[in-house]
Order: C-alpha cells, then sequence, then structure tokens
C-alpha cells in the first residue's frame, strides 16, 4: 500500500526564492507607502473609538434587543464602525457606543456643536423611532444623565499600552532568538515581524479607503500581536532548517543552504497558513460584522505573514550573514 503523506500534496526542490527577493521587497515597500499615507490621510476616520474615544449612551427599550437597533442606526445613516452595541440584562437594556467618526463629513453628528449633547441624543432616538423602536418613559426621562463622553486620556493610555505591548514582543522575541540561534537571525527575524505589521497596517489603509468596514482598534492590536506569533511561528520552522543543514553541509554555500531549507519547509508552511486561512476566511463570511474587522485582518496577516518567511526573513538573514562574513575577512586581514 502507498502512503500519501501531507508533505508531498505541495512539494518543490528547486525553486529559487532568494531570487524573488528584491521584487517582494520592492511590492512590500510600495504597498507600506501607500497604505501607510492612507492611514495618515484617514486618520480621523480609521481610528476607532478604542483611540479616538466618543460617547456612550445608556438606554432601555420597550420590547426588542440590539439586532433591531443596529438595523435602525444603519438605517439612519450610520455605518458599522461608526458604533458598538453592548447588551446588559435584561436584554431591553443596551449601551450604544459612538466613535468620534460619526462627526466626519457625511456622517450623522456632522456639523452637530460639540459641546452639546441634545442634538446626538435626538438624533439616536429619531433613528428608533423611525424603525419603530420606543424608550421606556423611565429611560426617555433620564436619557440626559445616560449621555457620556468617553474620556480621550483613556484612549491615549489604550494606545500607549498597545504599543508598549508591541515593543515588549519584539524585545522578548530578538532575546529569544538571539538566544537560540544567533544575532543575525534575530535581527531577521524581527524586522520580517516589523514587516508583518507595516504590511498589515498599510493594507487596512487601501481597503478603509475602498470603503471596506475595518478600523484600527484594540481588536486590531489582538490580531496583529496573534500574527507576530503566527509568523514567527514559520520563520522559526525555516530558520532551524538553515541551522541543521549549515552543520550537515559545511562546504555548500549559505544560499544553497537556505534555498534548500526553503524548499524543504515549504509542504509544511503553505499546508498550515492554507489550513489556518480556510477557518479565517469561514468567520468572515459567516461571523458577522462583530468579528469581521479582526478576521479580516487575521486573513491578511496569515497570507503576508507566511510570504514574509520565504521571501523577506531568509534574504535578510543571507544579508546579514555576508555582512558578519565581511567583517570577519577585515578583521583577520
Amino acid at each position: 500500500n502507498k502512503v500519501l503523506s501531507m508533505a508531498d500534496w505541495i512539494h518543490a526542490s528547486s525553486f529559487d526564492f532568494l531570487k524573488k527577493a528584491k521584487a517582494a521587497f520592492a511590492v512590500a515597500i510600495a504597498i507600506i507607502a501607500v497604505g501607510g499615507g492612507l492611514v495618515y490621510a484617514q486618520r480621523n476616520a480609521i481610528f476607532g473609538m478604542d483611540f479616538t474615544g466618543g460617547y456612550a449612551l445608556h438606554i432601555e427599550l420597550e420590547n426588542t434587543g440590539s439586532a433591531q437597533v443596529n438595523a435602525a442606526l444603519l438605517q439612519a445613516g450610520a455605518a458599522t464602525q461608526d458604533f458598538q452595541i453592548r447588551q446588559h440584562t435584561p436584554a431591553t437594556h443596551l449601551r450604544i457606543l459612538f466613535g468620534t467618526s460619526m462627526e466626519q463629513a457625511g456622517k450623522p453628528f456632522y456639523q452637530m456643536p460639540p459641546y452639546e449633547k441634545k442634538p446626538r441624543i435626538d438624533w439616536v432616538v429619531d433613528a428608533l423611532h423611525q424603525a419603530g423602536l420606543n424608550l421606556t418613559p423611565a429611560s426617555l426621562k433620564t436619557i440626559d444623565a445616560n449621555w457620556t463622553a468617553m474620556s480621550g486620556q483613556m484612549s491615549e493610555s489604550m494606545r500607549n499600552n498597545a504599543l508598549l505591548g508591541l515593543l515588549i514582543a519584539f524585545i522578548s522575541i530578538f532575546l529569544y532568538i538571539s538566544f537560540r540561534f544567533e544575532y543575525k537571525y534575530a535581527i531577521a527575524a524581527i524586522l520580517c515581524l516589523m514587516h508583518d505589521v507595516l504590511i498589515t497596517l498599510g493594507l487596512m489603509g487601501v481597503l478603509h479607503a475602498l470603503k471596506i468596514p475595518v478600523q484600527i482598534d484594540l481588536n486590531t492590536i489582538a490580531a496583529l500581536m496573534t500574527i507576530i506569533g503566527y509568523s514567527l511561528n514559520d520563520t522559526i520552522i525555516v530558520f532551524d532548517r538553515i541551522r541543521e543543514d549549515v552543520r550537515l553541509h559545511r562546504t555548500q554555500s549559505m544560499r544553497t543552504l537556505v534555498n534548500r531549507a526553503l524548499n524543504a519547509t515549504l509542504s509544511r508552511t503553505a499546508i498550515t497558513s492554507g489550513t489556518t486561512l480556510l477557518v479565517l476566511l469561514a468567520l468572515l463570511i459567516l461571523g458577522g460584522s462583530s468579528i469581521f474587522s479582526f478576521a479580516l485582518v487575521m486573513a491578511i496577516g496569515v497570507v503576508f505573514g507566511t510570504l514574509s518567511s520565504w521571501f523577506i526573513a531568509c534574504p535578510l538573514m543571507l544579508f546579514f550573514h555576508h555582512k558578519e562574513e565581511e567583517t570577519r575577512t577585515t578583521i583577520e586581514a
């Protein structure tokens, strides 16, 4: 009986990954530059309320829940990324969070007086009323007191904590790879992970410009942290194979050994990424608006994290290896 291994599904023995490195770097730089410019240009709309602040309103409805309220706000002109609805107990008690994107041109809060809450509250009540949703008399009586502005200081603290978390992750990864491998592997891995983060954010800028409902918020940071771990795993697999081949084939050039390692691990990384992507595609299609942005960021990260392990991390490691060899030759001379 013939045994069919999953490793045989995707087979390559002589594909020159390093030959495609320059093209990969050019594409990556272009996406990061264009996407970064779009993120900056759309900074007032693309950042979610976790980072920009906003408004919160607690309401009590007579006989409905969050799904109907979501539809009513969308029907009245708000976009999916402009608000969040949190359902309390009982289900008719809701807390609606509005981002500052509601104040952009063309949005419902545009040109409303900045320090007056009544026009905004009236818009919410009218939007619900138009959809046949009524607030309880008690909720209507206290609605002004239930409108609050979310602090910008809190948003700034969240942003700083998110950046600090990414910094700690990068430092920890650098120390781990330096200890397990060598510094040239560590530097290459860190630059590769920075590429993954920047290209994912850049593509979010492009998608946002195309009116796809994505925002940079704490869910995005969580997705980026997951992408870092996922991409690092692929990179470590390839680096481990390179280190093993260096010990077994000392007479061969480093370029040959890197390409051999990439071809040897191609099936494993491609199948792992492919199966993960299938799950993420299911979440994108069936998961609903609440996790759409998270699943989309994850899908982008898995694709480009895998590609970067092949076309970014290894060429960078080879570059630093050659620099190390040149330095050693200069010192010996």
